[in-house]
């Protein structure tokens, strides 16, 4: 729509911008884009130019650009999606930049207040906006080329050498996770910023991925994970947000736990929920105990079951029914209209 073109409601229509920092965050950011579209005037970018021209009441991000944003556009409100579910240090500044702060559930709204943090305006208790595909139950599984029967493993790794599982694997991460190739076919899934922050790490994982049977490296590592994690029987991952994503599925996990990260006080929060809720899944700090918590979590997808419900419960309430994106419309649609000056 250009900028004279009537709106959809006069009464409860906003010019909203979806702005997209990274690539990976385009389908983090795009459930709400496709519920906001026949009820708003609405843009979804990366160019800044294009966000001013568009001339804003509401713009949506999910990292720490909104803190420039409203610089650049102090008539319009700010509101922040999140891009994950975990604290690393940096939920906090997400949250501060934004007017209004989108959370999983009431409980999320806890634990912030609970720290003294909070957003310029309120908290939206309204659902996380990447899993309302998963929870609607759209999302197709990735074509894996997997033998028929056999289990796929997904290892989800995040960026940071002290809360990383990748340096606990070694030169090798394929034979750490699954020493025998016909015990389960592996899916590496890098966190994005491993390419540009750890490029040896890309190396490592091709290399292991070319010596051995029954593995595929995801290059792309912007792509959407939800189509892989579909596609898998259990995850291996370490800090990484997706080990709670993961929870929409009610699938076996296995997480490493780097003993650096007490070394890491940029990085590692004891009180976050990434290492609050380590029942949910085997813990492994010991790499030489994978192999086996893996072939267990296969073997039995009920262990840690009871635990994996508790944190689902706790962490997304009753908001589990891939709405989050109608109800950041309607809020949005209950905020003023900016009052932009005419430009002389």
């Amino acid at each position: 729509m250009a900028l004279d073109d009537p709106l959809p409601d006069p009464e409860t229509s906003r010019r909203v911008v979806f702005h997209v920092k990274s690539r990976f965050h385009a389908p983090i950011l795009k459930p709400g884009w496709e519920q906001a579209r026949p009820h708003h005037v609405t843009l979804f970018t990366n160019d800044v130019e294009e966000v001013l021209a568009h001339q804003p009441d509401v713009v949506v991000a999910c990292d720490s650009q909104l803190v420039s944003m409203r610089r650049i556009l102090p008539e319009a409100f700010t509101v922040n999606t999140r891009h994950g579910l975990i604290s690393k240090l940096h939920a906090a500044s997400l949250a501060k930049s934004a007017d209004y702060f989108c959370v999983a559930s009431p409980s999320q709204v806890d634990w912030f207040r609970d720290r003294d943090i909070a957003p310029r305006k309120d908290f939206w208790p309204i659902g996380y906006l990447q899993l309302d595909p998963l929870f609607r139950g759209e999302v197709k599984p990735v074509s894996t080329g997997a033998p028929a029967g056999m289990p796929v493993v997904l290892f989800t790794p995040t960026h940071g050498e002290a809360i990383s599982g990748v340096p606990m694997l070694g030169e090798d991460p394929v034979a750490a996770i699954r020493p025998n190739p016909n015990d389960a076919f592996v899916i590496i899934k890098p966190h994005p910023e491993i390419p540009l922050r750890h490029p040896e790490w890309m190396d490592r994982f091709r290399v292991s991925a070319a010596l051995h049977e029954n593995v595929m490296l995801v290059t792309d590592t912007h792509a959407s994970i939800d189509a892989y994690m579909a596609a898998s029987d259990i995850m291996v991952s370490d800090c990484s947000s997706v080990m709670l994503s993961y929870l929409a599925l009610d699938r076996p996990l296995v997480l490493l736990s780097n003993q650096q990260r007490f070394d890491s006080p940029e990085r590692f929060d004891r009180e976050g929920p990434e290492w609050q809720w380590r029942s949910i899944g085997e813990d492994v700090e010991d790499i030489a105990n994978l192999p086996a918590a893996v072939i267990n979590a296969i073997g039995s997808p009920g262990s840690h079951a009871e635990a994996r419900e508790t944190a689902r419960q706790h962490i997304f309430g009753e908001l589990t029914d891939g709405r989050t994106g109608e109800r950041l419309s309607q809020n949005i649609a209950a905020l003023p209209r900016a009052d932009y000056k005419p430009i002389s």
